[in-house]
């Protein structure tokens, strides 16, 4: 149909494109920048979906979401086995701060958190690979990215402050993984 949306390929260097960087406080390293098509022509050899483009769209999302979702759990899981580390080496009152019970606490809370966010991507790979998943929205996926995004984010967090100013210092490396993590809220929907 003539107003139905279609995706295209198109390169840097085609008349009309415009491509803007984008200064971030995170995530520096994918080259986020912002595209301008202004009047762009292009044949029908660069046509890559002839109708229905939204859907295409929203079929690579929900793909996207599931990746992100097992990506982060792992770099969730790293964070924190380092973070452990990190405090059994901190002693306070004459012992490791992992000895105290309020820190044992939120240790105790993101592990669940992790695990939690762990099982909910599982799952929801489980059922893309069996071709149960929704393509164009898939509940489950959705969830496991946002829970798998939530749980690093409070692992960050949490252990920016156990640490104190050594979490956010550049030495261990905590607060630069933490502004990352936050530019995943937005990456491929469903915060």
């Amino acid at each position: 149909p003539e107003n139905d949306l279609r995706a295209f390929w198109i390169e840097p260097g085609d008349a009309g494109v415009s491509r803007t960087p984008v200064a971030s406080a995170g995530l520096r390293c994918i080259g986020l920048a912002r595209l301008t098509l202004s009047d762009v022509r292009l044949g029908a050899d660069r046509l890559l979906v002839p109708a229905d483009g939204l859907s295409h769209a929203q079929r690579y999302l929900a793909s996207r979401r599931l990746t992100l979702a097992a990506t982060v759990v792992g770099f969730a899981r790293g964070l924190l086995e380092r973070g452990i580390a990190r405090l059994k080496e901190r002693v306070r009152y004459g012992r490791p701060l992992t000895d105290l019970g309020n820190v044992q606490g939120a240790l105790g809370r993101l592990q669940a958190q992790v695990w939690a966010a762990q099982a909910l991507s599982r799952t929801a790979l489980l059922r893309a690979a069996a071709g149960r998943a929704d393509l164009l929205w898939d509940a489950p996926g959705s969830a496991a990215k946002h829970a798998a995004v939530e749980a690093a984010l409070a692992v960050g967090r949490t252990l920016q402050r156990l640490l104190g100013a050594e979490g956010y210092a550049g030495e261990i490396g905590f607060e630069r993984q933490l502004r990352d993590l936050e530019g995943l809220v937005a990456g491929a929907g469903s915060q």
